[in-house]
C-alpha cells in the first residue's frame, strides 16, 4: 500500500519503508502543520508499506540477531506495557484487548486480554514500567548477555534486561535501578559495551554484568 496520507497510513499501525519505486524522485519540502514542523515528505523518498496494525504507544524497536525478526516495545495505559513481534499483517489487539485498563479505570476495549485473531504480547508488565528504545546485544563484552534484549524503563527507571529463549522471555533483570533515572534508549557501542541515555542527560556504560 502506497501512503496518501500520513496521518491516516500510520495511526496505530507499525508501517514499513522500502526504497523508491524510481530513483528518479527527489525529496522536497513539505510542511505539517498538524504536526506543527516542516519535515521532508516521505512519501517521496520512500514506499510506505503496511506491516501491522492493532498498537496503542510504540516505543522501541529493535532486531533479533539471529532471526532478523523486528521486536517493539509499546505502552499501555494503567498497566498493560507490551514487549511485541512482529508478523506483517498481524492485529496486535488495540483497542479491542490489553493487560491494563483506560485511565478512567474502565476495562481496554471489550474487557477481555484474548481472543481470536489478535496477537498476544511475548510478555507484558503490570504496573507498567514505561518501555522505551531497546536493544539486543551482541557484543563481546559481556559473554553471558549475548541476544538479550535491553530495554529503557521510563517511570520505571531502570535498565531492562531480558533473557530470551524460543521467543519467550524466560528472565529479568533490572539494572541501574538505584540511579533514580528516566532510561530512554541503549544501544551497543562499537567497542561492544553497552550505552543507555537517560532523559535527565546521563549516559551510562555497562562493559562487566
Amino acid at each position: 500500500m502506497l501512503a496518501t496520507s500520513w496521518r491516516e497510513t500510520v495511526w496505530q499501525q507499525a508501517v514499513r519503508l522500502l526504497p523508491p519505486a524510481t530513483d528518479k524522485r527527489q525529496p522536497r519540502p513539505a510542511t505539517r502543520p498538524d504536526f506543527g514542523l516542516d519535515a521532508l515528505d516521505l512519501v517521496e523518498l520512500v514506499q510506505v508499506e503496511q506491516h501491522s496494525i492493532g498498537h496503542r504507544n510504540p516505543q522501541g524497536l529493535a532486531i533479533h540477531p539471529t532471526t532478523g525478526e523486528v521486536w517493539q516495545s509499546e505502552h499501555g495505559p494503567r498497566g498493560g506495557d507490551e514487549l511485541n513481534r512482529l508478523q506483517a499483517g498481524a492485529n496486535y489487539g488495540w483497542p479491542t484487548i490489553g493487560y491494563g485498563l483506560e485511565y478512567s479505570g474502565q476495562p481496554v476495549g471489550s474487557g477481555r486480554t484474548q481472543r481470536q485473531g489478535l496477537e498476544q504480547p511475548v510478555y507484558y508488565w503490570d504496573p507498567v514500567v514505561s518501555p522505551s528504545g531497546m536493544a539486543f546485544y551482541t557484543g563481546n563484552c559481556i559473554a553471558e548477555w549475548q541476544n538479550n534484549l535491553f530495554i529503557g524503563a521510563l517511570s520505571g527507571q531502570h535498565l531492562l534486561r531480558l533473557v530470551i529463549d524460543n521467543n519467550r522471555v524466560v528472565g529479568e533483570e533490572r539494572l541501574l535501578a538505584s540511579e533514580g533515572q528516566r532510561f530512554r534508549d541503549v544501544t551497543q557501542g562499537t567497542d561492544g559495551a553497552l550505552y543507555t541515555v537517560t532523559d535527565q542527560g546521563r549516559l551510562y556504560r555497562l562493559d562487566r554484568p
